[in-house]
């Protein structure tokens, strides 16, 4: 019996943390709609923006906050706390 029960506590610890960790990358994908220094607004829909919130192209390299423009195809990336830390864009150089 003992066995049984330590199973299912680490199945269960397992299930809760791939759970947690897919909340955790969770991403919103879509267009630019309107861009200011407090929030980025994604098809409709406004997100704000932190300190701490960075922007990058689509490979993950740094790009500046001025190369976010409407139209501009992104991808969101918040943390545990639906803190909106990455803001990926598909930027031409």
């Amino acid at each position: 019996m003992q066995g049984v029960g330590i199973k299912h506590i680490a199945a269960g610890m397992l299930a809760a943390m791939t759970l947690a960790a897919t909340v955790a990358w969770a991403a919103v994908a879509g267009v630019v709609t309107a861009i200011s220094p407090r929030a980025v607004t994604v098809s409709g829909a406004a997100y704000e923006l932190h300190e701490d919130t960075s922007f990058q192209d689509m490979t993950g390299r740094p790009i500046s906050f001025g190369e976010v423009r409407p139209g501009i195809a992104v991808e969101l990336e918040f943390d545990e706390d639906a803190r909106l830390v990455v803001v990926r864009a598909s930027v031409v150089r």
